[in-house]
């Protein structure tokens, strides 16, 4: 029977790379912790399942998924298969996912700090309009001999199937395309998110496209999403609204089983994927020509041309001994802190930087603050971020906060007291204010409908001054008193990003979207009075005030660099734009419906099982026929079937089960097999009965820089043996 290995290979050719091209961010097995009330709202086209005291947000995701379902999905597929969404407001991570096997859709609901990143549209709206179009991409995937392919053995087929004829560009382009055309803000607008093309056109810069696709380990090279949604842009505009629709349906219907898409490309354009990649970049036009003289007075940092990226952010001017201290990291070491002796050149590297979430700290006289991560040792999917201080003149580290959610803190002038943003687990934001050294809370601010990002304390440490965006995502300046806690307005709610602050005694400086660029803008503290500072030929972040100008980063295919400008006593030459919002055609969050669909409980053990794959697995000389059974909420996984030795012709029926709705895993397994053998000359023939059941923690010690793992277990085995053998033997 040796000669039907080659075919059962290649029969199973999908099902084994359905396991392996599986690229999609999804949950932790057993992460969720079962103290959560799990709720449920469960229409005919989503079953959106959340924690108790998310009602409200249910709701409106309810309300968004209804509306995208019905009005946003003509132009990429045309069909959409019910899904399961789970949202989990355990994690201080911002992100979401779809996958299947199971198919489920999985949002967390703590947003980002920075608005320039996944822009400050409200958080939800923005997961609803970018993971559900990621729902409508997979449904329209099924199709063709990938749809034949899944009802034979499963969602493992189908998924294998979409990801062997989508490229991820696609799918990423695609969605924040469909963020941008159908919201107020998406990344689109947003000309940070396109920072790294933009320096490609400022330096004379291309990569091939193979380049573009793949990633390199040596040079930067922009994401999936970047280079996707520049090139769906450029198919919409250039080959109609349809376009993209029509090159999906083709090429997950393999109409050409190798490179499928390229070639349902070329039979709409004439070109091949590489060719429409180069077209696109001909035609598009992010550089603005800005003359040298328009930027930074000096370039600070690096002091000569790197050889590898590397990433110099978020500089403070130290004045006791005239340095400045920033964040570093290249991709051939991890970040650290740094101080840069401006007088004599010297750079020094202060401490590494343990795992965080951004990049971003605080700092005043020595004093440096930021947040690390950590999550809980066994319910990995809840996680804390904590505040970590660093004296420079002490060389002390400290960790002054534990199990809390908090974000951008910066420490007064005094070093005492430490402001910092909180999101709690229903999503509501405000600022901390906490004693430096104990991480004691003193103070609560909180003003309903508001998101705090990136505290700053005023000049005299009087008052805070933060940037916050609204529920409609428009964004402004706030000051604080700390005594009172009144509330004044700095600059006034707009649609548009702004960025961290930097205060001096006159004015606030900051980082701010234009028609063209982000550049660093003034609004006076008393007038209200705003004018533009830089004008960047990529964009301007991150200021930093000195007694002799401002400090800020910009980007370079090289990474971040920072460069000063002595001229903030004065507006710059070019067009001052502090009044510009984003220009709107067509915003779909207002036209969410406002209905009120039924919530009932979610009973964990009605869903246990969901059985989605089915078919042959092949593990050499062994062909298995299984199912296989994960519940949405991941915590119960079911394996079961029998595998067939093609080598010794024995079958061995088997079933695993692992139940981790409890403290300690439950890890259930059975089999069973018939052998035989000759022993003392005499034909020997019984069945043997595998049994165990164990339990196991899968402890995760997370510290610092490092993450552990370990996983005790405590299980029994027993081997049954029944027959004619002789079981003293």
């Amino acid at each position: 029977m040796q000669f039907i290995r080659p075919l059962l290979f290649r029969a199973t050719f999908w099902l084994c790379m359905s396991l392996l091209t599986q690229q999609t961010w999804c949950q932790t097995f057993g992460g969720l912790p079962p103290s959560i009330e799990w709720m449920q709202i469960n229409t005919d086209t989503v079953r959106i399942i959340f924690p108790s005291q998310l009602e409200p947000q249910a709701q409106r995701l309810a309300n968004a998924i209804h509306y995208l379902h019905q009005h946003a999905q003509e132009d990429i597929g045309d069909k959409t298969y019910k899904i399961d969404i789970v949202v989990n407001n355990q994690s201080t991570i911002a992100n979401g996912s779809v996958s299947i096997a199971p198919w489920r859709s999985h949002f967390l609901t703590t947003p980002l700090q920075d608005n320039f990143a996944l822009t400050s549209m409200p958080w939800l709206d923005l997961l609803a309009i970018h993971e559900y179009r990621h729902v409508t991409q997979l449904s329209t995937a099924r199709r063709g001999i990938v749809k034949l392919l899944s009802y034979l053995f499963g969602q493992e087929s189908w998924a294998g199937g979409a990801n062997l004829s989508i490229p991820n560009w696609f799918t990423e382009g695609d969605a924040v395309w469909a963020e941008t055309e159908f919201s107020n803000q998406g990344r689109g607008r947003v000309a940070h998110f396109l920072q790294g093309y933009r320096a490609f056109d400022n330096e004379g810069k291309r990569y091939s496209y193979a380049k573009a696709r793949n990633g390199s380990i040596k040079d930067y090279v922009p994401d999936h999403y970047r280079l996707g949604y520049l090139l769906l842009r450029h198919g919409h505009e250039q080959y109609g609204e349809t376009f993209w629709k029509r090159v999906l349906m083709e090429s997950s219907a393999y109409k050409g089983i190798l490179y499928p898409f390229s070639n349902a490309i070329k039979r709409k354009t004439g070109l091949n994927t590489r060719e429409l990649y180069h077209q696109m970049l001909d035609e598009v036009d992010l550089s603005l020509n800005l003359l040298p003289e328009s930027r930074g007075t000096d370039e600070i940092l690096p002091t000569a041309n790197p050889t590898i990226f590397t990433d110099y952010l978020h500089p403070y001017f130290y004045a006791i001994d005239s340095s400045l201290i920033y964040f570093k990291r290249t991709y051939e070491k991890i970040g650290a802190f740094y101080a840069f002796n401006l007088a004599s050149g010297r750079e020094e590297r202060l401490l590494t930087r343990g795992i965080g979430i951004e990049p971003y700290f605080g700092h005043a006289n020595g004093l440096l603050a930021w947040t690390e991560l950590t999550t809980d040792s066994r319910w990995h999917e809840r996680d804390y971020t904590d505040i970590i201080t660093y004296d420079i003149r002490k060389n002390v580290r400290k960790r002054i906060t534990r199990k809390m959610r908090y974000f951008s803190p910066q420490p007064d002038s005094a070093g005492v007291r430490i402001i910092c943003t909180n999101v709690n687990e229903i999503g509501e934001s405000s600022l901390h204010l906490l004693n430096a050294q104990t991480g004691e809370i003193l103070k609560i601010f909180q003003h309903p409908g508001w998101f705090y990002t990136f505290p700053k304390w005023s000049h005299d440490s009087q008052a805070v001054i933060a940037a916050v965006r609204d529920q409609n995502g428009h964004m402004g300046l706030v000051s604080i008193d700390i005594e009172t806690g009144a509330e004044r307005e700095l600059f006034p709610m707009r649609n548009k990003i702004l960025g961290i602050p930097a205060v001096n005694a006159k004015e606030v400086f900051y980082s701010a979207s234009t028609e063209t660029l982000e550049n660093i803008f003034a609004t006076d503290l008393i007038t209200g009075s705003t004018r533009q500072i830089t004008e960047e030929a990529n964009g301007a972040f991150q200021a930093a005030l000195s007694p002799d100008g401002l400090y800020y980063t910009t980007f370079t295919s090289n990474g971040h660099v920072i460069r000063k400008t002595a001229e903030i006593g004065r507006t710059n030459s070019g067009q001052v734009q502090g009044d510009y919002e984003f220009n709107v055609e067509r915003n779909m969050l207002d036209s969410f419906p406002k209905l009120n669909y039924s919530v009932k409980d979610y009973k964990q053990w009605r869903h246990s099982f969901n059985v989605h794959t089915w078919g042959l697995n092949i593990d050499d000389p062994e062909i298995s026929a299984r199912i296989l059974s994960n519940n949405v909420l991941n915590n119960v996984e079911l394996s079961a079937g029998v595998t067939y030795d093609y080598d010794r012709q024995i079958y061995r029926p088997f079933a695993e089960l692992q139940i981790a709705t409890f403290y300690p895993t439950i890890a259930l397994q059975a089999s069973t097999i018939k052998r035989s053998a000759i022993i003392e000359d005499r034909p020997q023939n019984w069945r043997e009965v595998n049994l165990f059941a164990g339990a196991l923690v899968d402890f995760n010690l997370m510290s610092r820089s490092f993450q552990r793992t370990l996983t005790p277990l405590l299980g029994y085995n027993r081997t049954g043996l029944t027959g004619d053998i002789d079981t003293s033997i």
